[in-house]
């Protein structure tokens, strides 16, 4: 008799459970805020850094100019604002390349700081706009940044999320 008094109640209670009962919801834990306030690239205080997707942008510590990080990959840019169009980049496996205005690449060591820009949580993330520094002007949307230098008509662009970007036709990722 208990076996049974408990087989029907172990029915009851299956059957209460799958009768639409709504599930206990939580809300998702969120690594940063939903919205940070913008900020113009121009404005990006030197000890601090700004958001853009997945990417953090900080000041570059050795001359005049950023260096952009995948969060996830660790991907970074290094680019002067001296640059004729090259920069250096950093894939997800730590080796560094300068990536040349025409054509090739060859391996260059690089300090990318990515700790001491990675340290600090962005206060703001870049502002849409449309900024100039040096030979080099920058837009901003809500979904890429295109960097253009008019000096030799290099680009480069980055997408607010993947962990790759383009530098004059060419895509770099972060696989390893």
């Amino acid at each position: 008799m208990k076996t049974r008094l408990l087989f029907v109640a172990t029915l009851v209670t299956m059957g209460a459970l799958s009768a639409g009962a709504a599930p206990i919801r939580m809300p998702l834990a969120q690594n940063e805020p939903t919205e940070l306030p913008p900020v113009h690239l121009t404005q990006m205080p030197k000890d601090s850094n700004l958001a853009f997707g997945r990417w953090i942008v900080g000041h570059a510590q050795a001359e005049n100019g950023i260096v952009l990080i995948h969060k996830d990959t660790r991907l970074a840019i290094y680019l002067p604002w001296a640059s004729n169009g090259w920069i250096n980049y950093r894939t997800a496996d730590g080796n560094s390349f300068v990536l040349w205005s025409r054509g090739g690449s060859d391996p260059q060591g690089r300090d990318y700081d990515l700790n001491r820009i990675l340290a600090k949580s962005p206060p703001g993330r870049i502002a849409s706009g449309k900024y100039t520094f040096q030979t080099w002007t920058v837009t901003v949307t809500d979904f890429q940044i295109d960097f253009h230098c008019s000096s030799m008509g290099c680009t480069m662009r980055i997408q607010r999320d993947p962990p790759s970007f383009t530098h004059n036709g060419r895509t770099i990722g972060a696989v390893k």
